[in-house]
């Protein structure tokens, strides 16, 4: 009982010293598909999001954030020409939920900072629509960004996600994997 009121005490108190920031961001992303079994045409789509910033002082932090993405996939089976049309056609709206280290590696008060952020994502499909829909399922991967701040509010955002984990169930019996590259204009609060 006393370690479990020392370390809500010590929450607390860093806490206290703690800033926490929020923020909004809109912009595109590209995502690249390989996997053994179909062959995937490089798509774009766009994400929307926000996140939330708990910084511990000046330079180190942790951000979580919640994403929403909206990308259309075109595919063919190996050998195979790329088809357009709707039967070789999926629509993926998701939820991206990241959890990031971040640290400020350059900061000029009131001007500009540059922030890395690093750490691991969970993938949730919210609608699929399309020929795999029924095959969606939780994705794991890991989030690398650099956001570079202007006037302390206003940012760009380039961030890269790859995923670890298939995102289709494996009675497909295949691999899929994702690369994804975003960039995003945003505003903190």
């Amino acid at each position: 009982m006393k370690k479990t009121i020392l370390l809500l005490l010590a929450l607390v108190a860093l806490q206290a010293h703690a800033q926490f920031t929020y923020s909004v961001k809109a912009g595109w992303s590209w995502l690249d598909i390989k996997n053994n079994l179909l062959t995937f045409a490089p798509s774009s789509g766009i994400t929307v999001g926000g996140a939330i910033d708990y910084n511990f002082n000046g330079y180190l932090g942790l951000q979580a954030g919640l994403n929403y993405k909206r990308t259309i996939e075109y595919y063919t089976y190996e050998g195979g020409r790329l088809y357009e049309n709707p039967a070789f056609k999926r629509e993926v709206f998701s939820a991206n939920i990241p959890l990031l280290l971040t640290a400020s590696v350059i900061q000029k008060p009131e001007r500009w900072r540059a922030i890395w952020n690093v750490g691991p994502y969970v993938d949730l499909p919210i609608v699929t629509k399309g020929r795999l829909a029924d095959d969606e399922k939780i994705a794991f991967g890991i989030m690398a960004a650099l956001q570079i701040e202007v006037l302390s509010h206003y940012f760009v955002r380039g961030e890269y996600q790859w995923a670890l984990t298939s995102d289709i169930k494996e009675d497909w019996d295949e691999d899929r994997r994702a690369n994804m590259v975003s960039v995003s204009l945003g505003y903190r609060f």
